[in-house]
């Protein structure tokens, strides 16, 4: 999950099951977007808000796949997220969720 707590910005962090022990996944890497950690506990894969400052400005976003044990970052694929009428219903949007 991504959550900002007392971190300053957002950080991909988990949670136990009750919510009281929540912890950042890194201590430099900021969170975004939908992350979903891999079955085998090796990396994780996150899409972005075209918001945010990870985006590229020009509508396109980074699929992001970080790796756990050395937070190397690696961009997938670029996509391009504006459409012609989320302007007038933000509902009308590309919301890539890698997952």
């Amino acid at each position: 999950m991504n959550i900002k707590k007392d971190w300053g910005e957002l950080r991909f962090a988990t949670a136990t099951l009750d919510g009281k022990c929540v912890k950042p996944v890194f201590d430099n890497i900021t969170g975004s977007g939908h992350p979903t950690f891999h079955p085998n506990g090796k990396f994780l894969i996150t899409d972005t808000y075209t918001h945010q400052s990870l985006s590229y400005g020009d509508g396109t976003i980074p699929l992001r796949l970080i790796y756990l044990e050395t937070g190397e970052e690696i961009t997938l694929v670029r996509i391009n997220t504006l459409t012609p009428y989320q302007q007038e219903d933000l509902a009308l949007r590309v919301d890539p969720h890698p997952a």
